[in-house]
């Protein structure tokens, strides 16, 4: 892949996923006001976890084989804030 397209989908899937993993914190909170019952959070974070998965995974992982120096710093060093 031409290195200017692997730019734009990396920085683009790389936000994608740092938006969605707060939504796995929002479905599994278990105050007063949850969001849903345990059969819709299990669904949601099952789902959201897959959707993760493969952007992060299937679709980055092939490109950042390619372009490895295109790694988000989070992602190259392993941080716990990285959003995956």
């Amino acid at each position: 892949m031409k290195r200017a397209a692997a730019e734009k989908i990396v920085r683009t899937i790389w936000g994608a996923c740092r938006e969605l993993n707060p939504l796995l914190d929002l479905v599994h909170e278990s105050s007063a006001d949850q969001p849903c019952d345990e059969m819709e959070r299990k669904f949601y974070r099952q789902h959201i976890g897959k959707v993760i998965a493969i952007m992060s995974i299937d679709v980055l992982g092939p490109i950042l084989k390619e372009h490895p120096d295109l790694a988000p710093k989070e992602l190259a060093h392993g941080h716990e804030d990285s959003g995956l």
